[in-house]
């Protein structure tokens, strides 16, 4: 079993459960993409970087960026309008960028593809 994609399909029956059975509950999914901790600026005292490490991270930075704008996807599944059984991912190659709404058939897709196991839409 793969684990994201398992998550993000426990994720889509954590909502479309309890819509079954007349609950107004909802499950939003989120995928952080692409977070590197050397992309992260430092985070004095708790953590700080140094120049080297910095620099380092740098050539992934094209496509992927730090766990500070990782955690975008979360933030606007949380607090922005949502509707139960969607998937926020960054916007580039589900890698980086700002936050947009992915369809969700695709996933579904994907997990067939990869792991050969029927889901139910």
């Amino acid at each position: 079993m793969r684990s994201k994609p398992a998550q993000i399909l426990f994720g889509f029956e954590l909502d479309r459960r309890p819509k079954a059975a007349g609950s107004t509950t909802i499950s939003v999914v989120n995928h952080p993409g692409g977070a590197l901790d050397s992309l992260t600026p430092s985070r004095p005292p708790a953590h700080v970087r140094t120049a080297g490490q910095r620099r380092r991270g740098l050539p992934a930075g094209i496509l992927v960026q730090g766990k500070h704008t990782g955690a975008r996807p979360a933030v606007r599944a949380t607090l922005g309008p949502a509707r139960g059984g969607e998937l926020w991912a960054p916007r580039v190659f589900g890698l980086r960028g700002a936050p947009r709404l992915e369809p969700v058939r695709g996933v579904l897709t994907h997990w067939r593809a990869r792991c050969g196991r029927p889901v139910r839409d």
